[in-house]
């Protein structure tokens, strides 16, 4: 009689199990009872736990694969370190351009004040271009004067659009206000940013060529009439300069010598020892010459054209007098 106690067909349903180790004791001690006097079962069971033989083909297919999934992780491990280089790569440029464009400050002499000043209390509002915004502020008093250090950065995506306003109660009556080093209000009269690079470039003699050539660059003058030649005259009071005009000139003449005109009353009071300021030019394919001179200014406004420059609150009066202003 056998010694075993199951039959083959559960046996058989058991093999796997058993196989993997996943029986109890009781059941793995039974299987093994079975398998010491059942041929046909311990047949099964040698055929299960006997690794299969491969032929050359499936070894060269395995190798193969195995081959391809190398190739494969080697390419991903390469993709991988590409793309974070790249990312590294953006990230510092991103970072590069943000400090080199957007985190720089500046100072800009362009932008146009609202300011109110009563006694010790200033106002002051001011417009920045769209893509730029407020910095630093610095403000500074001594003897009725208030400086200001006012910059502008650009604006980003953490630094939006944003214009200055600000209100600052002084220590004493307030005569003069300025901002970035240019006086923007003196005495009741507010100044414009383009009278005060104006008034800044006043110089004491018509001889110096360079410094009649910065007044007039300053002026717009090449932007309204063209590009000119110069000629001083510095032997003889009154001392003079001409302006000989390159380009032909079109339109109204009254109007062109009005124009020049308001030039010459600037030069007139802007450069000490001019007496005489003379425009040679070609318009309707005539040559003209026009002079205005020093007693000239004296004669329309009733007192010596150098007074209107003393300080730089009477030259953009004399500025707004004239119909001069930008």
């Amino acid at each position: 009689m056998s010694k075993t106690l199951l039959p083959c067909d559960i046996v058989q349903d058991l093999l796997p199990s058993y196989v993997d180790g996943l029986l109890s004791e009781t059941g793995t001690e039974a299987v093994s009872v079975h398998l010491e006097d059942c041929t046909s079962c311990r047949t099964i069971y040698e055929d299960m736990t006997t690794p299969e033989e491969t032929t050359p083909e499936e070894k060269e297919q395995a190798k193969e694969e195995i081959d391809y999934l190398r190739k494969i992780k080697t390419r991903t491990r390469r993709i991988v370190t590409l793309v974070s280089s790249l990312a590294v790569i953006l990230t510092a440029c991103f970072v590069t351009i943000y400090f080199l464009l957007f985190s720089g400050e500046y100072i800009l002499n362009t932008v146009k004040y609202d300011i109110e000043v009563s006694s010790h209390e200033l106002k002051i509002q001011g417009k920045l271009p769209l893509d730029f915004t407020t910095a630093k502020q610095k403000i500074t008093e001594e003897n009725g004067v208030v400086s200001l250090q006012l910059s502008s950065k650009k604006t980003f995506l953490f630094t939006p659009h944003k214009n200055w306003d600000l209100s600052y109660t002084a220590t004493s009556e307030i005569h003069e206000v300025r901002i970035n080093g240019d006086i923007i209000w003196q005495e009741g009269t507010t100044i414009s940013p383009y009278i005060a690079r104006v008034y800044d470039a006043r110089h004491d003699y018509i001889g110096s060529p360079s410094d009649n050539e910065y007044l007039s660059n300053t002026l717009g003058i090449q932007d309204t009439l063209g590009d000119f030649t110069s000629e001083l005259q510095t032997k003889n009071e009154p001392y003079g300069w001409t302006l000989c005009l390159s380009s032909p000139q079109t339109g109204d003449e009254a109007k062109l010598q009005a124009r020049m005109k308001r030039y010459s009353y600037v030069f007139l009071a802007l450069i000490g020892n001019a007496g005489e300021i003379t425009w040679k030019y070609t318009i309707n394919g005539d040559s003209h010459t026009y002079s205005v001179t020093a007693e000239d200014a004296q004669e329309e406004f009733g007192k010596d054209v150098k007074s209107f420059a003393t300080t730089i609150r009477d030259f953009q009066n004399f500025a707004r007098e004239i119909g001069f202003e930008s």
